[in-house]
């Protein structure tokens, strides 16, 4: 991982991923941190299994919270918004 940021595994809730999903969220914090110039401004300090809506309309998907308290939702290792 890039200098001074801390490895997927070392990231609070990595351990409570499943196993897929501990393999999606180290391809996306390895090109999340590869696209700034200063990835850590951008630390990613938390990742868990939010729901978002209800009933048939509910989704689940992985939030990566960040330092400055923005967070994602990630979709695969290169897609989240």
């Amino acid at each position: 991982m890039i200098k001074d940021l801390p490895e997927a595994n070392e990231i609070e809730g990595f351990s409570k991923l499943s196993k897929e999903a501990q393999e999606i969220f180290k391809g996306f914090l390895n090109n999340y941190y590869k696209s700034f110039e200063f990835p850590e401004d951008h630390e990613v300090i938390a990742v868990s299994i939010a729901h978002e809506g209800r009933g048939k309309h509910k989704t689940t998907f992985i939030k990566a919270e960040c330092a400055d308290k923005e967070w994602f939702h990630v979709v695969s290792k290169y897609s989240w918004y």
